[in-house]
């Protein structure tokens, strides 16, 4: 960390700084990779992409040096000081001259911080508004809500913000911590590379990248078109299912919680790791089990689906490679599909198995790549992007993204208490975080492992499930969980 980093800066003091310099003028325009150009476009103001990340803290966050973390935060993060512009062309990252204060800071008084949460709400990430923090204060504890849009980073990103976050914090306020090695311009520098089909290209020895020839893509466009996933039944279809009152769903965004957090604990989550050891499969696999199973006696209570109905459940994979380790906050990440019949669920055995080589298959980070190369192939024709969205109206039956350790995920250490950062004066006592959702693909839901314990949080669309229905899914979720971790070691169901 350089010795202007440590000072008390504010968002004023800092916009001066984030003039376009030598570095900026080198790097940009930077030109959007495949997949932030993806999200740019299924962004809509009724399903904004954007990811939410929670931290609970103890002690007294101090406002002052907290802003100051965030400026200086802000100054070394090169897609967060960006508008996106097009001008006619492709769209492209730009620098501010100026950076917009993200930080809402609300005193809740002796209210409970814990119990506050964001609303949907967009972000305007082609002006330059990527992020936006909101702290409800107490003097004891305090919850910080860090909201960003997926165009800016992925979920491993934003994991690794909140904790460079924290360690500028715990600098300003007495913490002993260690700083990011890396200045703003070579951050800058380094974003040229972040895409993985670059690489792929440049290089010419990633095997993953040559299995699939750009011949075969129409026809994987073509089964992600036509081989439609059934969704998760809606409010109306489970009262109209049950004969009582349809209660109301969301008529704006703006009224529905943006995430919902459910923790199991950690003795919990010890019995779900010797449950899956015992099956020969990884926690993820089995997570992945008990979501298919929820989703479908969760369809079949309210008469949604059949055995044939295909229960598509999107997984983001990490692209990250030991070559772009040091890469700002950006998005390293793509997508694969696990994908199976409702009628599956019956035979849980059978089902954890087959997806336990789906989960060694994406390792590979061939679906990633094929996921990446569909996306370079449709904006190759104009509105290619739009237009295929728009002819693929339910992507996925669910998002299931896991970041798994947080601590683990991070490069910057700070001091470890019963496995919560110390970060000066405050403890971090959770972190946990959800995907956005699109619209038809009603439910995310994201898993992050912290201070022993497994947060499993949830988002919804809220114009189609309404809260107390949200609530009761992630409630049965997790209640499956825990059974899941007494079960019969022969294995579930």
């Amino acid at each position: 960390m350089d010795s202007a980093s440590l000072e008390p800066l504010t968002l004023t003091s800092v916009s001066a700084a984030c003039a376009v310099n030598s570095a900026d003028a080198r790097c940009f325009p930077l030109p959007l990779s495949e997949f932030e150009e993806y999200m740019l476009c299924d962004d809509r103001l009724s399903h904004p992409m954007v990811i939410v990340m929670l931290a609970d803290v103890s002690g007294l966050l101090r406002e002052a040096e907290f802003r100051a973390s965030v400026a200086a935060l802000l100054r070394r993060q090169p897609l967060l000081r960006c508008s996106i512009q097009s001008d006619g062309g492709r769209p492209a990252w730009v620098p501010l001259v100026s950076i917009p204060d993200p930080v809402i800071w609300q005193c809740v008084g002796a209210a409970n911080p814990s119990e506050s949460v964001p609303a949907v709400e967009p972000l305007d990430v082609r002006a330059g508004r990527g992020v936006r923090i909101r702290v409800w204060f107490s003097p004891v504890v305090s919850r910080i809500s860090f909201e960003l849009h997926h165009a800016c980073a992925d979920g491993i990103s934003a994991v690794q913000l909140l904790n460079e976050l924290f360690v500028e914090y715990s600098s300003r306020t007495g913490g002993v911590s260690t700083p990011p090695s890396q200045t703003a311009a070579e951050a800058a520098e380094a974003l040229s590379s972040r895409s993985p089909l670059q690489k792929s290209a440049a290089s010419g020895s990633d095997s993953a990248a040559r299995a699939t020839p750009l011949s075969q893509l129409p026809g994987k466009l073509a089964r992600l078109l036509f081989r439609r996933p059934v969704q998760i039944a809606d409010s109306h279809q489970r009262r109209h299912e049950n004969g009582s009152p349809a209660a109301a769903v969301s008529v704006t965004v703006s009224s529905h919680p943006a995430i919902l957090v459910h923790s199991l604990p950690e003795h919990v989550v010890g019995k779900l790791r010797t449950a899956a050891a015992q099956q020969d499969v990884g926690l993820n696999d089995l997570l992945l089990l008990e979501i298919f199973r929820h989703v479908t006696d969760w369809n079949l209570q309210a008469g949604c689906g059949s055995d044939r109905s295909w229960v598509r459940i999107a997984v983001p994979v990490s692209m990250r490679s030991p070559r772009n380790v040091q890469l700002p906050a950006c998005n390293l990440v793509s997508y694969a599909l696990v994908t199976h019949r409702m009628r599956d669920s019956r035979e849980p055995r059978r089902l954890l198995q087959q997806i336990h080589e789906k989960t060694m298959t994406m390792r590979s980070g061939r679906d990633g790549l094929i996921a990446l190369k569909i996306f370079r192939l449709l904006r190759r024709v104009p509105w290619g992007v739009r237009t295929f969205l728009s002819l693929w109206p339910c992507a996925g039956t669910l998002v299931l993204a896991n970041v798994g350790n947080v601590i683990r995920r991070c490069r910057l250490s700070l001091p470890l208490d019963n496995g919560r950062w110390i970060a000066g004066n405050i403890s971090v006592e959770r972190i946990c975080g959800v995907p956005p959702v699109r619209p038809n693909t009603l439910v995310a839901i994201g898993f992050t492992e912290y201070a022993g314990q497994l947060h499993v949080s949830l988002r919804t669309d809220g114009t189609r499930l309404n809260v107390a229905d949200s609530e009761q899914f992630l409630n049965q979720f997790t209640a499956r969980l825990e059974q899941a971790a007494v079960m019969n070691p022969d294995g579930p169901g």
